[in-house]
């Protein structure tokens, strides 16, 4: 049975069959693909990356639901309204720090030591981290892989499937097991406020906000380190 997308309207048709395999055979390239950019990072990584995550886009809208841009998440104004997501923001936000805060307090108390980021590395690690991370992955790992998912099994298994796949992408970075999960986690919340508010510019905001408070902390660990 096929799944509505983002709470559109009922009257609007289905996904194909044929185009959810479509767009779930595309998706499993594009990750595929994003994995190999990864390991031979060059130094216009960035670039690359972010030229192919819209490439992979177009394809989706194009060829996946033939120019039907709604049934994506490649909409302005969220589902529920502005207001509702500006608030869910601010609630993200500030769990977002409390959890932070108490794995910087746990870290202390166990006597983890972490080399933390300088005040230098910012200037290279906030729009990397902020704008760059931030739209690639979004792109990839919820407009395109965790749409492909939706259409194709629904809400529950694209956040699930999703996330998982998005926690493998902080192995292939050389993450450690706890980042590993912490992604997978992050990644369940960045897919449900992607469908929900069947916007993909919620979470590019949700996900740009998440790491400038992990580069926060990393340089507050720095501090105390030097």
């Amino acid at each position: 049975m096929n799944k509505m997308p983002f709470n559109q309207h009922e009257s609007t048709k289905p996904i194909s069959r044929t185009r959810q395999l479509l767009a779930l055979t595309l998706a499993i390239i594009s990750i595929g693909v994003d994995f190999l950019l990864i390991h031979d990072k060059s130094q216009y990584f960035h670039l690359y990356r972010i030229m192919f995550s819209v490439l992979a886009v177009f394809c989706l809208i194009w060829f996946a639901c033939d120019g039907k841009y709604k049934l994506t998440g490649l909409i302005i104004r969220p589902n529920k309204g502005l207001r509702y997501w500006i608030k869910g923001t601010m609630i993200f936000v500030i769990c977002d720090l409390v959890i932070i805060v108490l794995v910087f307090l746990i870290s202390l108390k166990l006597d983890v030591k972490f080399s933390g980021m300088s005040p230098i590395s910012l200037l290279r690690a906030i729009p990397e981290f902020c704008i760059c991370h931030a739209i690639e992955e979004e792109l990839l790992y919820r407009f395109v892989l965790c749409t492909s998912f939706l259409w194709l099994l629904g809400h529950r298994w694209a956040i699930i499937v999703s996330s998982i796949v998005f926690s493998i992408l902080h192995a292939v970075y050389g993450a450690g097991i706890f980042t590993i999960i912490i992604s997978f986690l992050y990644g369940c919340i960045f897919a449900w406020a992607y469908i929900e508010s069947g916007s993909i510019l919620t979470t590019i905001v949700w996900h740009s906000f998440a790491n400038l408070i992990a580069i926060g902390s990393s340089l507050v660990q720095w501090y105390l380190i030097n």
